[in-house]
């Protein structure tokens, strides 16, 4: 990737922090479990509800024997299994389960109406729907119509087989499914603000990145680490689910040394108050080193409010997160209005490069470059130009390095808080995976209440919470909540909404020992696209209100949003990112309301 652009009209803009190496040829479960010998042992899903504790070589077994089970009820590679589930640590084993078979996992909220439960699953073309007992009714006219089987994860209600029973009975998946990078293993869809609802298609590719470009974590393997047949080697046998296995000794080499700081690095900072539905059509100013976006307004609040909205209003994570579907913001229906311009894309006579995303508006040509929309086979990331090198990749058999000084860095030591609703793209990706890709224990919360919530902080001593605004509104303004209660955390990331600076102050109060910063992003982003530097291993100095500078290995820049063309600084415009996180397309819904 090279340096800025000298022409100040086509700043491009990158992270504070060095590109990584990242192996992009690896599958998401294998890169989240790349670790496993190391952590086998440690608490990794912590159910907040029962206290039952699952370690790490439990959940790198469960995932395979949800596998199997999955394979059983006729999943293969390329089907999609949708989860209708809240926050339960079955969620994660369905969806690591799907990811070995080479399937995807369409989320959604167990809330919604039947209705919108069956327009996502045919849209989506689920092959199984995982859920609760409570929402099994909910499923049953779609299911007995395309003979799809409903399985349930809390009872057998009606005769519905429990997820636990098919597992127990199946024998664990001996070898994931191989993969193309560029395969679909997520499909979260969007609520649809400006239009139809959307499935976003997120590739191992993307949500590797993704992670990535969030997290550190340095691998070395000794000689004595046995290799198993997958890339993420041989778990140990954990003593609630024993499965010894035989593993072929090797010796695996040191990573290659970190990639330079590249020269002439630009940064961008994108203030918090904008993570808002639409986000990435943006006004902005850029005054390097920073830049602020000011908010387009909309055409009308109604567009605002969805039907995921009113089903969450009990949960104040699920209501926020509805409203804006990302880490920091803008997901929802309009907001991917930008999509990837395939790879190729040659410059104008003119000399003017085509836009980093082209708009979502058709076939229709431009100089520059072809539009390319969803689903058309456009690669993901964006164009790059002729001789621009991609993205650095490990030479085969080196384990990857995330870098030095992480953009968010927690380790295993960690107890990480999932509160935030799963089958949103923000908890999947910054807590679910994230987490796991940092050996970290995750505490996991089917609902917020706030008397629960501090009773688990104190309990496990939560290091590190992701939250949303409408939480934190809710922590500052509660009389029950004082500072010894949250005294272990020492990390709050807010996104999905803006953060209003009055309760932010009060909320701070009662987090004596902790950092608070924000995110912004989109769930066709993967969802992030910028991140606070206050959560780096070696915090850089912040702006108030900010939600922070663009992720490592991804580009931004802002263009006009009617002609494409690139503008200088202090100039309203459209962000335009592009990276290997940037999802492969969209599916759209085509039933109508």
């Amino acid at each position: 990737m090279g340096s800025v652009p000298e022409d100040s009209a086509a700043a491009v803009f990158r992270s504070k922090l060095p590109d990584i190496e990242i192996p992009l040829g690896l599958s998401l479960q294998a890169y989240c479990f790349e670790r496993l010998p190391e952590v086998s042992s440690r608490p990794c899903l912590i159910d907040g509800q029962t206290g039952v504790v699952h370690t790490y070589a439990d959940v790198e077994l469960l995932s395979r024997r949800a596998a199997a089970a999955l394979r059983a009820l006729g999943v293969g590679k390329g089907d999609v299994v949708m989860s209708l589930l809240r926050n339960c640590p079955e969620f994660a084993f369905v969806f690591l389960g799907a990811a070995r078979l080479g399937a995807a996992t369409t989320t959604a909220n167990p809330f919604y109406t039947p209705h919108e439960i069956h327009r996502q699953a045919a849209a989506a073309g689920a092959r199984v729907i995982v859920t609760e007992a409570c929402a099994v009714d909910k499923v049953r006219a779609f299911a007995a119509e395309r003979g799809v089987p409903v399985v349930s994860v809390d009872g057998n209600p009606g005769g519905c087989p429990r997820l636990r029973d098919l597992m127990d009975g199946a024998e664990p998946l001996a070898a994931d499914e191989e993969v193309d990078p560029g395969d679909v293993v997520a499909l979260p869809y969007s609520s649809g603000t400006t239009g139809m609802p959307k499935g976003v298609m997120l590739t191992h590719r993307s949500l590797v990145t993704s992670v990535a470009q969030q997290r550190k974590l340095r691998i070395r393997y000794g000689a004595d680490v046995a290799r198993g047949p997958c890339a993420h080697g041989l778990l140990a046998p954990s003593p609630n689910h024993p499965l010894p296995r035989p593993g072929e000794q090797r010796t695996t080499p040191d990573p290659p040394p970190r990639c330079p700081e590249l020269p002439d690095r630009a940064t961008a900072t994108l203030p918090a108050r904008h993570h808002l539905p639409g986000a990435a059509r943006a006004r902005a100013s850029v005054d390097p080193p920073r830049h602020h976006l000011h908010r387009r307004e909309r055409a009308s609040a109604a567009e605002e409010e969805g039907a995921e909205e009113a089903a969450a209003r009990s949960d104040p994570a699920a209501a926020a997160m509805a409203t804006a579907r990302a880490t920091g913001g803008g997901t929802n229906g309009g907001a991917a209005r930008r999509g990837p311009v395939a790879p190729g894309a040659a410059e104008s006579s003119r000399g003017r490069q085509p836009p980093l995303l082209e708009p979502h508006r058709g076939p229709k040509r431009r100089r520059g470059g072809r539009r390319a929309g969803a689903g058309d086979g456009a690669a993901e990331g964006g164009w790059r130009r002729e001789g621009e090198a991609a993205w650095i990749r490990p030479p085969p058999g080196r384990c990857s390095v995330d870098g030095e000084n992480p953009n968010l860095y927690f380790s295993k030591d960690d107890v990480v808080l999932c509160v935030l609703p799963l089958f949103h793209i923000y908890s999947l990706n910054s807590v679910l995976l994230a987490g796991l890709r940092a050996g970290c224990a995750i505490v996991i919360m089917r609902k917020f209440e706030i008397g629960a919530l501090v009773e688990l902080v104190r309990a496990h001593g939560v290091t590190v919470a992701p939250f949303v605004p409408p939480i934190v509104v809710e922590i500052a303004k509660s009389p029950r909540v004082g500072a010894a209660d949250l005294a272990s955390i020492r990390m709050v990331m807010s996104g999905a909404a803006p953060m209003v600076k009055d309760f932010q102050d009060a909320f701070m109060a009662k987090i004596p020992n902790a950092v608070l910063g924000q995110g912004y992003g989109m769930t066709e982003a993967g969802p992030v696209l910028a991140m606070c530097l206050a959560f780096a291993k070696e915090p850089f100095e912040v702006k108030s209100g900010s939600c922070g500078t663009v992720v490592r290995n991804a580009e931004l820049k802002i263009v006009d949003p009617d002609t494409g063309a690139s503008l200088g600084r202090n100039q309203p415009g459209e962000i335009c990112i592009r990276g290997d996180q940037i999802m492969k397309g969209l599916a759209i819904i085509k039933v109508p309301l």
